[in-house]
């Protein structure tokens, strides 16, 4: 399956976990602002951040304007909140994007490589 991980990243956070998650899964890392023809990909998984309390404008303009052409889409948001707070805000931005397979990582920089973090079960699921 032809997968594409699309993302927005301000200080490079939610880049080194898409480029992470693509090259473990055998995907194109691509940044939003380069993101063309995503038609040709069987999946898309969206990462972005949260600033401000707001997922990534770049983002939202994406997914909003490119929605109806994702096949099989998912969603991860890198954020500073865990538990509950964290929980809201990926249930927000879940239901802005209208993508239903959504997960938030808190301190992903933390879980990357180390068997068992959320980030590791979540490249399962792939």
């Amino acid at each position: 399956m032809k997968t594409a991980v699309i993302y927005a990243s301000k200080f490079g956070n939610t880049k080194k976990t898409a480029e992470y998650i693509a090259n473990k899964i055998g995907a194109d890392a691509i940044n939003v602002k380069n993101a063309e023809n995503i038609e040709q990909y069987e999946r898309i998984i969206l990462g972005c951040g949260i600033y401000a309390g707001k997922p990534s404008k770049l983002m939202t303009d994406f997914t909003l304007k490119n929605r109806k052409k994702f096949k099989n889409v998912s969603l991860f948001v890198t954020c500073l909140f865990n538990g509950d707070k964290g929980t809201r805000q990926i249930e927000k931005i879940s239901e802005l994007y209208g993508i239903k397979d959504a997960i938030f990582f808190d301190r992903v920089k933390k879980q990357i490589g180390i068997d068992g973090s959320k980030l590791e079960e979540y490249i399962k699921t792939l």
